[in-house]
């Protein structure tokens, strides 16, 4: 891998002349810019490769059925969830090829619940379902970051409220809404007499609010 000079002397037997001549010749080593390449259902995705000077290259996947590549860009769309791998032919201005091939996932990436609720003041992982350990997500978005900050999938309950998070995988946004309660007991102070019961109310709670009761003493 590199540049070199090649030098050639060509002898003239009637003149006892000598003839120099040099060509450059540039040895690369054409690979793919990654060997996994994740793509979500109706995303789009660009494969791409490094060290390939003057060369043209040429895609192609092996099942045409879960993804389709532009054979002269790289381009590719899922079509559906599965695996299959992914080829890049390269051509010298001379002729001669070099074959790599990679591995191609195609997802299907989505929230694991259409609608979370966390409390006010509160953290929240959220979840997602159909992706792969390949997976790459990014751009984390709220879209009222005053009362639902999110930060790497966390989200924190700032006041209540509903707003829609999103994040890219694999190419493709996805979405939920995130709803913050504020719940607080009706009574802060509850008198029962020995032997009676009585009846625990908690207010601010959203629908998919989880209630559980606990006693200290």
């Amino acid at each position: 891998k590199g540049t070199a000079r090649i030098q050639a002397a060509v002898h003239f037997q009637d003149t006892a002349d000598v003839l120099y001549v040099t060509c450059n010749v540039t040895v690369v080593q054409p690979a793919l810019s990654a060997k996994t390449i994740t793509c979500a259902v109706n995303a789009i995705q660009t494969a791409s490769a490094v060290d390939y000077k003057d060369m043209d290259i040429q895609w192609t996947v092996a099942d045409s059925g879960i993804a389709a590549v532009d054979a002269k860009t790289g381009r590719i769309t899922g079509k559906k969830a599965g695996k299959t791998s992914i080829k890049a032919v390269f051509t010298s201005k001379r002729g001669a090829e070099y074959q790599i091939e990679g591995t191609l996932i195609i997802t299907n990436p989505q929230f694991t619940q259409k609608t979370f609720v966390v409390a006010k003041g509160s953290k929240l992982k959220l979840t997602l379902t159909g992706i792969d350990g390949q997976s790459q997500t990014k751009s984390w978005k709220s879209a009222h970051s005053s009362k639902i900050a999110v930060a790497n999938g966390t989200v924190t309950a700032k006041k209540a409220g509903t707003a829609t998070v999103s994040a890219v995988v694999d190419g493709k946004q996805v979405s939920c809404t995130v709803t913050v309660s504020e719940p607080k007991l009706d009574t802060p102070t509850l008198i029962v007499q020995k032997g009676k019961t009585a009846k625990i109310k908690v207010s601010g709670t959203k629908a998919g609010s989880v209630i559980r009761y606990k006693a200290k003493n």
